[in-house]
């Protein structure tokens, strides 16, 4: 049934997002419910908060129901989806353009992920790959934004990206068939992670991370990775696949060995300035390899900036406090909050007491 629901109305506001927890194989969460303002800050299994999510996770909460979409409360009372106000008035919330191309799909996903150990080893297939064995309209083009890196048991945080130089597809298959942990590891190249890094995975990269991170996920909306290391962390290879068979299944994985400098060189990402008004900045965190798949700006105010250009997009404020204004309104703004803007809204940020810093995830440009 079509919601009724003002649509117009809230497309001239940011619409808020409360905490929306995802029931994940792995345990975390204490640093996102920390940035959160939580006041019992822990670790469990729900160690993702997906933000202005518009799909549904693959892996059913506890009780078996469905889990992943962002609501809103709207003014009745009624805990309303997202995915429903952009169903609504696509036009009005994503702009003329996008919806012209994609129809009521924003084309990114924003999550608060924070592990508490290493993830496994693994890797998201393209849009051919996922339109050919999952029916999804992408595939899962992800990039980390770093905010914490205390790493863990009195070793920094790091992260396995590429495969190494000397790789070859028989080692790798031998390696999974076998579930090496220590040979899986070995085949990909590892770099320490920090606060202000920034990394971009293409599809069919092989990586992992460790725990004690936090960090901001921009992502393609689509809830599909492809384990080569699953021992210890799923039920089974039928779990760690998707349902896919095996050698289908390792063929999403990217056989392309690379020196190391080169490696890390395309996942490490060098933010820049694009567009500065005093003390006030625009910073792109991503470049331009990225741009086909999502885009991610930084606004870091000082005093009052806004936006380039009217698109929607996923906010998460990182650091400060101030505020976001349009004409005739104001709301307050703190570290935690996660919002969305419609394209239509014309608004600026404000800070307050001292830097502001906001993150704006947007989907590829139409």
């Amino acid at each position: 049934m079509p919601v009724s629901i003002d649509v117009a109305q809230l497309a001239e506001r940011p619409i808020r997002l409360t905490e929306n927890p995802v029931h994940t194989f792995y345990e975390g969460g204490r640093l996102w419910r920390r940035f959160r303002g939580s006041p019992d800050p822990r670790d469990d299994r729900w160690a993702e908060d997906w933000v202005g999510s518009c799909i549904e996770s693959g892996q059913l909460a506890p009780e078996g129901t469905v889990q992943g979409l962002s609501a809103i409360d709207s003014a009745d009372g009624r805990r309303v989806p997202l995915r429903a106000l952009l169903d609504a008035a696509p036009e009005a919330m994503l702009g003329q353009a996008s919806m012209a191309r994609w129809g009521a799909d924003p084309r990114v996903q924003v999550k608060l992920v924070a592990p508490r150990a290493r993830v496994p080893l693994h890797t998201h297939p393209d849009a051919a790959f996922a339109r050919r064995h999952f029916g999804t309209s992408c595939g899962k083009a992800e990039a980390w934004i770093v905010l914490e890196a205390p790493g863990t048991d009195g070793r920094p945080a790091f992260a396995g990206i590429g495969f190494r130089e000397d790789v070859t597809e028989a080692a790798f298959l031998a390696a999974v068939e076998a579930q090496d942990t220590a040979t899986l590891l070995d085949l990909v190249h590892t770099t320490t992670i920090r606060p202000g890094d920034v990394v971009f995975v293409r599809p069919g990269v092989p990586h992992y991370i460790s725990g004690g991170t936090f960090f901001v996920e921009v992502q393609e909306p689509a809830d599909l990775g492809i384990l080569a290391e699953w021992r210890g962390f799923v039920d089974g290879p039928t779990a760690a696949t998707g349902g896919l068979d095996p050698a289908t299944a390792m063929s999403c994985f990217r056989i392309e060995p690379q020196a190391r400098l080169d490696a890390l060189g395309e996942a490490l990402q060098r933010p820049r300035t694009v567009r500065r008004a005093g003390a006030d900045q625009e910073v792109a965190l991503l470049e331009e390899d990225a741009a086909p798949f999502f885009e991610a700006r930084r606004m870091d105010v000082e005093s009052s900036l806004e936006p380039d250009e009217g698109r929607y997009y996923v906010g998460v404020v990182v650091e400060g406090r101030g505020s976001i204004e349009g004409s005739g309104w104001s709301e307050s703004l703190g570290r935690g909050d996660t919002f969305v803007c419609a394209a239509s809204l014309a608004h600026r940020f404000r800070a307050e007491g001292g830097p502001l810093r906001v993150i704006r995830a947007c989907g590829p440009r139409p």
